[in-house]
């Protein structure tokens, strides 16, 4: 709908697009949704989303625990969730064990690990979380070469 308006110096066109200027009732535009990432996917009786998004974001989510295997022949246990990168293993190590990250080498099973993988690029690894993972881990501990080979 338009309505000129007139101030003395220039006129000015007022254009009104709202479904109650125009008589009708409002009208859902074709093809716009305001689906909020459920697309495909239903909330279960435990309150899931069961869409891929929502299983894939479980998965990321889901905690696991990895054993570090130590140059010096120690361990050390940590939670880690499944879509966190090999950087911040590294960097866990790094804050908690001093063993610099640019010197570092991960391992699970005889598979280098390596930034910017997740947790949940290797196959070897459970999503479920229900098992402990293991990874080797060479690198400089206390100042000195340990564990290189």
């Amino acid at each position: 709908m338009e309505a000129k308006i007139d101030d003395g110096d220039d006129t000015f066109i007022e254009v009104s697009n709202s479904s109650a200027a125009l008589g009708r009732s409002p009208a859902k535009a074709p093809g716009l949704s305001l689906n909020l990432g459920r697309e495909g996917g239903r909330v279960d009786a435990d309150e899931k989303d069961t869409s891929a998004e929502g299983v894939m974001t479980r998965q990321l989510e889901t905690q696991v625990m990895v054993v570090f295997e130590l140059p010096d022949g120690s361990t050390v246990e940590e939670e880690f969730r499944m879509g966190q990168s090999v950087e911040v293993l590294k960097s866990f190590l790094a804050s908690e064990l001093g063993i610099p990250m640019e010197t570092q080498s991960l391992y699970l099973n005889d598979t280098l690990m390596f930034d910017p993988l997740s947790l949940m690029d290797f196959k070897d690894i459970d999503p479920s979380g229900s098992d402990d993972v293991y990874i080797r881990v060479e690198g400089d501990m206390d100042g000195g070469d340990v564990g290189r080979k």
